[in-house]
């Protein structure tokens, strides 16, 4: 397979080495119906000290009053960067970011959701990595809070095993925590080579990661960069199914999972076939395939019998 970036837990990057030129930097925040949160959210990234960049900020379509207070902010905003402001005239979820992508100037993009806090320095330390090691993605911790901004966590912990960040390490499962959704930036050769997530394919922070692997690796910054906010709205499929008491509804969660994974490991198995075979890299995509092929059909396995349970209980799919 081809080399990948690893990062151990220490930074250990040779700064002595001539440092890459500084890219044009893309800040964007998507949000919905996030009215609770949105004027902090906005605020950290207003507030980011680093300039000149672009900053998007974008709404899809809320119900609330998030549109109002982001209006709100960026007409009292006299900063240094340039502010774009956004609303969708209907809801795209899932194809939110996809549409936004052309409008993103940058070349490094640094993604922020509307109900979480932004350090001010998170900007300047992702450039700053990416000058040193090129990476296509960029990964950093968050502390985890609450809906109040309370919390210590830090997430992830960053154990040996979060922190490989390389293909070999992350086909058997086509995932690895550090690279969760709200942590990550990326150069914008990913997107322009690959296009956005295929429809059906939901997971994002599976996809753009395995995609960056087939290119120029990843890179983990092993220092919370962000507020990582965990609340009743955003829970992800699997702390939804770890707080599911009902059965039906728990194996209901674990079916939207599995379902989930195989959109991810067919889209992942299309990637690499679009990306490496016109490359010649024929014996890696071969290895890469059949992975992503075994895990599939353990998925479909893993699925069928929790398909029966509900089908026997009259629940469609979820």
């Amino acid at each position: 397979m081809s080399d990948t970036t690893t990062t151990q837990l220490t930074d250990t990057t040779d700064t002595t080495n001539s440092l890459r030129p500084t890219p044009s930097v893309t800040l964007v925040l998507v949000a919905y119906n996030h009215e609770a949160f949105i004027e902090e959210a906005v605020a950290s990234c207003l507030a980011m000290d680093y300039s000149p960049m672009q900053i998007v900020l974008s709404d899809d379509c809320s119900s609330d009053r998030t549109f109002e207070i982001m209006q709100g902010l960026v007409d009292a905003y006299d900063g240094p960067n340039e502010v774009v402001l956004n609303r969708n005239d209907e809801n795209h979820y899932m194809e939110h970011l996809s549409r936004l992508l052309p409008r993103l100037t940058g070349d490094l993009v640094v993604l922020a959701c509307g109900d979480d806090v932004q350090h001010p320095d998170r900007v300047a330390k992702v450039v700053e990595r990416w000058r040193q090691t090129g990476a296509t993605l960029l990964t950093n911790q968050a502390r985890v809070i609450d809906d109040s901004g309370r919390g210590d966590s830090i997430y992830p912990d960053a154990p040996a095993s979060t922190a490989e960040l390389s293909l070999e390490h992350f086909l058997p499962r086509a995932m690895n925590a550090a690279c969760f959704g709200a942590g990550l930036s990326w150069h914008r050769e990913l997107t322009d080579t690959f296009g956005p997530v295929r429809i059906g394919a939901r997971n994002m922070d599976r996809i753009f990661p395995f995609r960056a692997l087939l290119m120029n690796g990843c890179e983990f910054i092993a220092e919370p960069l962000m507020g990582w906010r965990h609340h009743g709205d955003n829970m992800t499929i699997a702390l939804r199914m770890a707080q599911s008491a009902d059965k039906v509804e728990h194996g209901m969660w674990i079916q939207s999972n599995h379902l989930n994974d195989m959109a991810n490991f067919y889209a992942m198995i299309e990637d690499a076939q679009r990306y490496l075979a016109p490359l010649g890299r024929q014996a890696e995509l071969a290895k890469i395939t059949s992975v992503l092929s075994n895990n599939l059909t353990g998925t479909i396995r893993k699925w069928l019998p929790v398909r029966h349970v509900l089908a026997q209980n009259k629940v469609k799919y979820h």
